[in-house]
């Protein structure tokens, strides 16, 4: 169920997007949302884990595949973002809390407009030089 959500419907609104994008003749820009999980794997979360890392290879193989149909694709990969589950996770999980916290750089959570703010520049013709990228939201996470 997780491939179906996380991965098997994106890649099939893609195969659509790009078709009628291709057919009407009209640049595109899509930017998928993976996540830090993808990247490094977390224990206990095998499935998510690899819908996210097969979302990233997505990305990358229709970025070049359909470049030359001016259709760009990149994907951004949050870390601990602060969406709604924030506050319930840092009232009961406040041992894994704390850890996420000693664990990012920046020690904190990334708020959600500093994920929306590089959407929306990826989206944007500044970025017109930028496909099959992928871009770390992340405090550092995967730097560190």
């Amino acid at each position: 169920d997780v491939f179906k959500v996380n991965f098997f419907s994106i890649f099939r609104i893609m195969q659509l997007y790009c078709s009628y994008s291709i057919k009407q003749k009209i640049k595109t820009s899509t930017v998928n949302i993976g996540s830090i999980v993808g990247e490094n794997g977390f224990a206990e979360l095998v499935g998510y884990s690899a819908t996210k890392g097969a979302l990233k290879s997505l990305t990358k193989s229709v970025a070049v595949e359909h470049a030359k149909d001016n259709i760009r694709v990149n994907i951004v990969l949050p870390g601990f973002i602060k969406t709604s589950y924030f506050e319930k996770f840092k009232k009961n999980k406040k041992k894994l809390y704390k850890w996420t916290i000693d664990r990012t750089p920046i020690s904190r959570w990334g708020e959600a407009n500093e994920v929306v703010n590089l959407v929306e520049f990826l989206i944007s013709d500044d970025s017109s030089y930028i496909t099959g990228s992928s871009f770390n939201v992340d405090g550092g996470w995967l730097s560190s």
